[in-house]
């Protein structure tokens, strides 16, 4: 229940802002390969946007938001970026879970750089994207993970 109360929490703070955007100004949808899971964009002017990302298993809950810069191509729907942020890690059971080698904590913390290309398509409200997040706990689980990537479909709006 308070996963689902964070969830609404964010997105009610997020929808709130005064946005504007050339592609879109929001957009929800889901996330894989890597860590799946429930990805926000919301844009706060032409080139900056934030991201949260919540990401789950069965003993596990994470949270990451990103502070995100994007960049226009030559193509107007294709777009690049980088950015960068924090994650937090709420484990219940380390069995089975990615963090199941170093730690006993019940918490990760860590620093997230994000670098990623997406499309938004003028036909649907889809954006789709793909980023490589290179990542470092600080907390919990030490340590440099650089093979994390995911790609997200997304409805704007």
């Amino acid at each position: 229940m308070k996963k689902i109360f964070i969830i609404f929490l964010l997105l009610f703070t997020f929808s709130q802002a005064s946005l504007i955007s050339k592609n879109y100004n929001n957009a929800i949808g889901v996330r894989g390969l890597f860590d799946g899971g429930i990805t926000y964009k919301q844009f706060v002017d032409n080139t900056k946007a934030f991201e949260v990302i919540l990401s789950g298993g069965d003993k596990w809950f994470g949270l990451t938001g990103f502070y995100q810069w994007h960049n226009k191509t030559h193509a107007k729907q294709l777009e690049w970026y980088y950015g960068a942020g924090v994650h937090a890690v709420f484990i219940e059971d380390h069995k089975h879970t990615p963090w199941d080698r170093n730690t006993d904590t019940d918490l990760v913390l860590g620093v997230d750089g994000i670098l990623g290309i997406e499309y938004s398509f003028r036909e649907v409200p889809i954006v789709v994207s793909a980023d490589w997040n290179p990542t470092l706990n600080l907390i919990g689980d030490s340590g440099l993970w650089l093979s994390r990537g995911s790609v997200s479909i997304r409805y704007y709006w």
